[in-house]
């Protein structure tokens, strides 16, 4: 998914869900990583290239996660979007005979608008709106 799709999800599923998967916060304070060689000598045509590449950002994601653990290690961080759709998979999945783990018949492709009606299904049955 493109990241400007993935934000603007981000942000839609960020205003039904609140707070529900966890603390969202909005990244912005992005800065791209670039490589530079030792002070004094020229960029190769491949660092400019790939510094151009690395240009591609989106600011003010809505994101969950990455603060620090109680031994100051950085937690891992995850879009709004992407925390969604890992939870919400889970719900189409149950225990079979066998005690595999099996998806049900049913199971449609997970995809923006699938997540964001499951969170809106997920809001009416809590009934936290």
């Amino acid at each position: 998914m493109k990241p400007r799709i993935e934000k603007k999800v981000s942000k839609k599923l960020a205003a039904i869900l609140g707070d529900e998967l966890g603390r969202v916060w909005i990244d912005d304070e992005y800065e791209p990583g670039f490589s530079y060689p030792w002070p004094g000598e020229p960029l190769t045509e491949k660092k400019v290239r790939e510094n151009k590449q690395s240009r591609v950002r989106v600011n003010h994601m809505p994101s969950i996660g990455g603060e620090l653990d109680y031994w100051g290690e950085g937690q891992d961080w995850h879009t709004v979007y992407e925390l969604a759709s890992n939870v919400f998979s889970w719900d189409n999945v149950y225990i079979d005979e066998d005690g595999e783990l099996a998806r049900c018949k049913d199971d449609q492709r997970i995809n923006a608008r699938w997540c964001l009606r499951k969170a809106r299904e997920y809001m009416d049955r809590e009934g936290n709106q």
